[in-house]
């Protein structure tokens, strides 16, 4: 019995080393995957306050984005208002341009009916007794005696009046007239 007592105590002495050993691999393993466990403890609360930080980071982005896009549409709408205003001051530059050019023609055309008047049309230099307007020429405003035509034709020839034996460029000379009468 001995011997199955020495056996059977080598077995179980053996089995308590083997059990030692695996106890003590059973805890380096443990500590490993501790010491695993808390880095991806820590790693996780890195990667926690990582996504917190990216959160607040999108959030302020967003907020950024919303603001300048209000921003953005106010600029389009005062770029438009003035792009309508710059169109409305064409419109009206155009407007006042062929206003001007319409003025410059009537100016010309006051300018020249003013060198008629100054220069074709005489001016008055005085008055007469009669109170009448006396021109450079001794004319004065009114009716003028005139001599008659010297034919005495006071209109215009009518041609089928006059004999067609007659010369028509044939012109007869009274053979005396009186400049009393005038």
């Amino acid at each position: 019995m001995r011997k199955f007592s020495n056996d059977h105590v080598k077995k179980l002495t053996d089995k308590i080393d083997n059990d030692k050993i695996e106890l003590e691999r059973i805890r380096k393993e443990n500590e490993k995957l501790i010491q695993e466990n808390r880095q991806l403890s820590e790693n996780f609360n890195k990667l926690k306050h990582t996504i917190k930080d990216s959160d607040e980071r999108n959030s302020k982005t967003r907020k950024e984005n919303d603001h300048l896009t209000r921003v953005l549409r106010h600029k389009e709408e005062q770029i438009n208002k003035q792009l309508d205003e710059i169109a409305k001051l064409k419109l009206q530059f155009k407007e006042a341009k062929i206003e001007n050019e319409r003025i410059n023609l009537k100016l010309t055309s006051y300018t020249s009916a003013s060198f008629v008047l100054q220069h074709i049309v005489p001016k008055p230099i005085g008055k007469n007794k009669a109170g009448e307007d006396v021109y450079s020429d001794g004319t004065g405003v009114g009716f003028h005696q005139v001599p008659p035509p010297v034919l005495n034709n006071f209109s215009k020839k009518k041609f089928g009046l006059v004999n067609d034996d007659e010369d028509v460029n044939e012109i007869k000379l009274p053979a005396s007239m009186d400049l009393k009468m005038f």
